[in-house]
């Protein structure tokens, strides 16, 4: 008589058993189709098939979500360093990156892009939701230019106010320049400015707080 290892997410067949029932049964049911083997061995061979089972869990959770989610711990589980070297290295990732590639856009950020405009010289997208280095996104907007796709912009406004801006811009970027709201400009935000790669990094902050709130990509000539 066989005895099968049956992955939590698939029946028993046969005289197999199914290592999604409690552990009392699973037990009692291997005693019952083994009666000469000792208890202790059976333990232990349920319990290597439990691992089986969770193995394989994993591996499918892995293949169904995006690099993004699986890299980028949330971040109320991390102390504030690690919050800002988290949205460090997802700045990294976007700014090496090809964000003209709508495709490792959508994938990066959990969101999915929809055109919304066509002028002949420049396509608008734009997708509600997503993540961020571990942050929820409020909206994501990518602007193309038609005759030169390098030619591009991230904008990333975040659901909620992230670390502080000036912290996370002068360890990371020591010669940032600072550019406050214009006071006339209705809907003007203050924002901290750094060159990385072929990209001008920009970290938008509220006028009357100190948090981040958007990150823009500027690859525009």
């Amino acid at each position: 008589m066989d005895f099968q290892c049956v992955p939590p997410d698939k029946p028993s067949r046969g005289s197999g058993l199914s290592v999604s029932r409690s552990p009392i049964a699973l037990h009692a049911d291997a005693h019952a189709l083994f009666p000469r083997f000792p208890i202790c061995v059976l333990a232990a061979l349920l319990a290597g098939c439990s691992s089986m089972g969770s193995g394989a869990t994993a591996t499918k959770e892995s293949a169904e979500h995006p690099a993004s989610a699986l890299s980028s711990p949330q971040q109320g589980s991390l102390n504030p360093m690690q919050r800002m070297t988290a949205i460090k290295k997802g700045v990294d990732d976007l700014a090496s990156g090809d964000i003209s590639n709508v495709g490792f856009v959508d994938s990066y950020l959990s969101v999915h892009l929809k055109e919304e405009s066509d002028n002949g010289k420049l396509t608008v997208r734009r997708g509600n939701g997503g993540t961020f280095a571990g942050l929820a996104v409020s909206s994501v907007e990518l602007r193309t230019m038609k005759d030169n796709a390098s030619h591009n912009l991230l904008i990333i406004d975040l659901a909620e106010p992230g670390p502080e801006a000036s912290t996370f811009v002068r360890t990371f970027w020591p010669d940032a320049d600072f550019v406050p709201a214009r006071p006339h400009a209705p809907g003007s935000a203050a924002y901290w400015s750094a060159k990385q790669g072929a990209s001008t990094i920009k970290i938008g902050r509220p006028s009357d707080k100190d948090q981040i709130t958007s990150i823009v990509f500027n690859r525009m000539p």
